[in-house]
């Protein structure tokens, strides 16, 4: 499939691939810009059964399937989306709130995770939001100024470090909205770790020049400001930047828990 995927985006475009894990993603670029990436990955757990498509031998996900892999994108992510989704869900009366979590318990449990623990999860969505309202309030998107307060001594007005590679900004990273030439703000800096920390944690590796730009010692405002306590990749962030540890509020991993050498490591 991922050759035939390939095939029909080579006419339009320049092609790449990144591969980590069980996550394959591949990206089309015009004149050096990610206009379109797609991305597979294994399946970890499956509920319902697939259903027939026009795409054979390709089926489409059961809708119980959706809404447990999208509640898992909303506790382990929290990404504005992820919110819109499982809010319209609701409104139109596809799912109950209740339901959503029973999926999420049950998608869990399928994964290996004996207790799902469903109130460090809620935790987890409340905090997302919460960060989500502090760098983008209703205001702020209604004029097109978005801000989070005083800027941390030292703070310059151009924050572009240089680089010796100018891809650091991966415009793959921003399907809803078109990439921006840089980003100058703390706001805009912020927006990029969730990015980045998002994808990371869901298999998506960083270009190794995001990651040299990210190590930079200007990002560790950035970095403290994201407090993406359910992601892995922000964990590993701050631990570079030399940040305090924080408490962990992400998803368990019972393939790396069970693990028989982990023991050796």
């Amino acid at each position: 499939m991922l050759e035939r995927i390939r095939n029909a985006l080579q006419p339009f475009g320049s092609v790449s691939s990144r591969e980590h894990g069980d996550v394959v993603s591949l990206e089309l670029e015009e004149n050096g810009q990610t206009v379109f990436s797609f991305q597979m990955a294994r399946r970890s757990a499956q509920i319902g059964v697939g259903q027939p498509s026009p795409w054979p031998p390709v089926a489409l996900d059961s809708l119980e399937d959706l809404i447990a892999a999208k509640m898992a994108a909303l506790v382990a992510r929290g990404a504005p989306r992820d919110f819109l989704d499982i809010r319209e869900l609701c409104r139109v009366g596809l799912a109950s709130v209740d339901e959503c979590w029973r999926l999420w318990r049950l998608r869990e449990e399928k994964r290996g995770v004996s207790a799902p623990d469903g109130v460090t999860a809620r935790e987890a969505v409340l905090l997302r939001l919460s960060r989500i309202a502090q760098t983008r309030p209703l205001s702020a998107l209604r004029t097109g100024s978005i801000a989070i307060g005083p800027r941390p001594p030292g703070f310059g007005t151009n924050m572009n470090s240089p680089a010796p590679d100018a891809n650091w900004l991966d415009s793959s990273l921003y399907p809803d909205v078109p990439a921006p030439r840089g980003l100058t703000t703390l706001a805009e800096r912020v927006d990029f770790v969730v990015r980045v920390c998002g994808a990371w944690d869901f298999g998506l590796m960083p270009r190794p020049a995001t990651l040299r730009e990210l190590r930079a010692a200007s990002w560790r405002p950035a970095v403290e400001e994201a407090n993406l306590l359910t992601s892995c990749a922000w964990h590993l962030l701050c631990e570079w930047h030399g940040l305090p540890p924080a408490r962990y509020l992400g998803p368990s991993f019972p393939e790396i828990e069970r693990d028989p050498c982990l023991a050796w490591m």
